[in-house]
């Protein structure tokens, strides 16, 4: 790595958005390869443009994107892990959303609350949360989750967020906008790609290309919402075969270079998707949290997410005063129905991350109305 590279890495996130393209350092191109989509072409160290051009489709987290608002000097970006990290069998992490949830009017804990929901694949409350952020945190957070991450020893990772929900009149007479994220001339350690993530009917593709600088490996994870699964996944609409463990790869590395005797010159990685069944009581999201019944959170003593299930006994707790109770169930036992409590299946079987984050976001949507009408009184 070089010591100017060192040094761009450590510059304030403020200065690396508003880095322009003929800062020292930038890649010279011999020729001008053209973006997609119709969009600008490089042009080398001299073209008065900023590298990173990203274009969310019309909404209200495009007109922040937009907005001239400056970036937070505060700004900082908690480390949340995924969903499927161990990590969330501790009680940190629902410790820092129960505290999250009891501050939603603080940016940073907006910000948390939107990378615990992206982590969860809701990318519509990931959203919903950060177009409640002031502008200036808006932008940063939204460039932020948009750029790959360097890694030292390992390809770079990217795991860009699902694109918001387009607005759209549909007394226009016009097509809907593409659910679709550009991001333009991004820098990626000494080399530039553009990256293209759309959101479909049939499924979800990212498809990068190859702009100035060494060839790179990036590795890719699509952003699949909860409520669908990953039927077949394509990588340059090649079929990639599940695992030895019958799983598709979460993640697949690509490595972008030039494609000189290609007229196309965009690697895609494209999932389809079909949607999840997902069966789980409606806890009733805008009712008082006192009118809100006692729960019984049914799990079996062999699951390896049974300090999970405690987490969110006390997420509850915390949150919303709710009396969840952890029961321990005999694996295959008939489910004994009950109303009070309210038993929640939270057993081990192939639907169970589809219950689990439906009920979670469940949880979040009514713990801040219920913050929401507090501060109201």
């Amino acid at each position: 790595m070089s010591t100017l590279f060192a040094l761009l890495l450590a510059a304030p996130l403020a200065a690396v958005l508003a880095a322009p393209s003929n800062a020292p350092g930038a890649p010279k191109a011999e020729s001008a390869p053209a973006a997609p989509h119709g969009g600008a072409p490089y042009r080398g160290p001299s073209d008065p443009a900023p590298f990173n051009l990203l274009t969310l489709p019309p909404s209200a987290a495009a007109d922040q994107l937009a907005a001239s608002a400056p970036l937070p000097e505060d700004y900082a970006r908690p480390q949340v892990p995924s969903w499927q990290d161990s990590a969330w069998d501790s009680p940190a992490p629902w410790e820092a959303w129960s505290a999250a949830l009891a501050a939603p009017g603080e940016p940073a804990s907006r910000v948390t609350l939107a990378l615990i929901a992206r982590a969860q694949g809701r990318y519509d409350a990931m959203w919903g949360h950060i177009e409640a952020l002031p502008a200036g945190w808006a932008r940063a957070l939204i460039h932020d989750l948009h750029t790959p991450v360097l890694r030292d020893g390992q390809p770079a990772l990217f795991t860009p967020p699902l694109p918001p929900f387009p607005r759209h009149d549909p007394t226009s007479n016009t097509l809907p906008p593409k659910r679709l994220t550009t991001f333009e001339r991004v820098r990626v350690g000494e080399s530039y790609v553009n990256i293209i993530v759309e959101d479909t009917p049939e499924g979800v593709e990212a498809s990068l290309q190859w702009l100035a600088g060494p060839p790179l490996d990036i590795e890719v994870e699509l952003p699949i919402p909860y409520e669908r699964r990953t039927r077949i996944l394509y990588f340059d609409w090649d079929r990639v075969e599940p695992g030895p463990d019958g799983a598709l790869p979460r993640r697949h590395t690509i490595h972008v270079a030039p494609r000189p005797e290609q007229t196309d010159q965009d690697w895609v990685l494209w999932a389809r998707c079909k949607p999840v069944w997902i069966a789980v009581p409606r806890l009733g999201a805008t009712a008082l949290p006192e009118r809100l019944p006692d729960l019984k959170l049914a799990t079996t003593a062999k699951d390896p997410w049974l300090e999970r299930v405690r987490g969110f006994a006390a997420l509850l707790e915390a949150s919303l005063g709710v009396n969840a109770t952890v029961a321990i169930e005999a694996a295959g036992a008939p489910a004994q129905r009950t109303h009070s409590p309210l038993r929640i299946d939270l057993t081990p079987g192939a639907d169970r991350e589809g219950r689990w984050l439906d009920l979670l976001s469940q949880v979040e949507t009514a713990a801040l109305a219920a913050g929401g009408r507090e501060e109201s009184r």
